[in-house]
């Protein structure tokens, strides 16, 4: 059985109490399974304990799914900017001290 990477995630610690997520990604043939919301759950959890109160990311306003993504998991839109050419959305979620309840 051949080895494969089926999901990846990290952020940027940027200020005080705020970083970025980078390179959220899951392989597409894996997608909707719940990979993804498992990995923004674990960090999110890493974030809490590095005392991280607020995430931020963009994505590409072209991207409907990972739009939406963003929003189930409680994730407020806060504009837009641009990255090139390509339209961005920015999001940003306060984190508490209470681990994220998996969305229903």
């Amino acid at each position: 059985m051949a080895e494969q990477v089926v999901a990846m995630g990290g952020f940027k610690i940027i200020g005080a109490g705020v970083a970025e997520l980078k390179r959220m990604r899951i392989a597409p043939e894996l997608q909707g399974g719940g990979i993804g919301s498992a990995l923004l759950r674990r960090l999110e959890e890493l974030a809490r304990e590095k005392n991280i109160r607020k995430l931020i990311l963009e994505t590409a306003s072209s991207r409907p799914k990972t739009l939406s993504f963003y929003s189930k998991h409680g994730y407020a839109r806060v504009g837009e900017s641009r990255y090139g050419a390509q339209t961005t959305v920015c999001f940003e979620k306060h984190l508490n001290t209470a681990p994220m309840r998996a969305p229903e």
